[in-house]
């Protein structure tokens, strides 16, 4: 069991040196959230490959039934997720101020979908966020995952009362993220400035305005 544990992705011990190209893909949706016309946060969600499931299920889906029991999903939480606070959640948040990252998040859960895929959902807090206007991305700075947009409804609105608001995917040209493809998975340092050694990536956003 522990074998499959450190195998899986958020752990990021076994791998010493990983290569730019990504290992696994993640499909993600973006569910802002207001109460009486305020943003109050987003429920964001993440859909896996099918290899990455099989084995998180396959750990950790302990009576076979196809539901996370609240002990299980609080396995899964503690060994194949909170991990990922070292590296922002993979969600990066742009306004006027620069680049932020949450630093927690709550109302964790996972669950498999009629397909058998993995999905995580949790809830990231946006009340201290006062720009009107800003720019959401998910990717994982590490590059071990491809992170691409749900094709049905990567990003919803829910709100009551209905706010008046819009959105727009773009890719972000202006404001690339710089890497080290050749740093260990363990290494966070994150570049504002490209030098020698580093690869360029252009992140696709959400461009939200209320």
């Amino acid at each position: 069991m522990k074998k499959r544990i450190l195998y899986t992705l958020f752990l990021f011990i076994s791998f010493s040196h990983l290569q730019a190209h990504p290992h696994m893909a993640i499909y993600y949706s973006c569910d802002f959230h207001f109460e009486e016309s305020e943003l109050k946060g987003a429920w964001i969600n993440f859909a896996f490959d099918r290899f990455f499931s099989v084995d998180i299920t396959n750990t950790y889906d302990l009576d076979g039934n196809g539901v996370f029991s609240p002990e299980e999903t609080e396995e899964i939480y503690n060994h194949a997720f909170i991990n990922l606070e070292h590296y922002g959640f993979f969600i990066s948040i742009r306004d006027r101020g620069g680049r932020t990252s949450p630093e927690t998040v709550s109302d964790f859960y996972a669950y498999t979908d009629d397909e058998e895929i993995l999905n995580y959902r949790f809830y990231i807090n946006l009340k201290e966020n006062r720009e009107r206007e800003f720019y959401l991305s998910v990717y994982d700075p590490t590059f071990f995952c491809a992170t691409y947009m749900a094709d049905e409804t990567p990003v919803s609105v829910t709100a009551d009362p209905p706010v008046q608001s819009s959105y727009a995917i773009e890719e972000n040209t202006d404001y690339p993220v710089y890497y080290d493809p050749l740093a260990p998975a363990s290494d966070t340092s994150t570049y504002d400035e490209w030098r020698p050694g580093l690869n360029t990536y252009f992140p696709e956003e959400i461009h939200f305005v209320y």
